[in-house]
């Protein structure tokens, strides 16, 4: 995503998407600036961007977290997960190279834009 911030008496009032996607990751520090900022807002699973022409709303599909890169289940941490795997999927390689492990830390919300 490419945005581009107006501001008024040195606050940001608003933001103008130059380039956007339908299935977004938007990070925490992101997600942490602009509701700082005060043009971008989360609430009942939704992000909403405060943006020119019209307004943007995104639905969040996944969270930030831990996660199974074989079903995609969510661990609340490493040990639950390590547990998991070794019950479940124990002598298979894992479809993720990057996680040879078979879980990933997502540090992002994965987002699909509302029509």
């Amino acid at each position: 995503m490419v945005l581009k911030r107006y501001y008024t008496n040195g606050q940001v009032t608003h933001v103008k998407v130059l380039y956007s996607k339908d299935m977004q990751k938007f990070s925490m520090r992101f997600v942490r600036m602009g509701i700082e900022q005060g043009w971008f807002k989360m609430r009942d699973g939704e992000i909403a961007i405060n943006a020119e022409p019209r307004r943007m709303i995104y639905k969040i599909v996944r969270n930030p977290g831990i996660y199974c890169c074989y079903c995609n289940l969510a661990f609340a941490d490493g040990s639950v997960a390590r547990s998991h795997i070794t019950g479940c999927h124990e002598g298979h390689i894992s479809p993720d190279t990057n996680n040879p492990s078979g879980y990933r830390y997502d540090n992002f919300y994965q987002c699909v834009k509302e029509p």
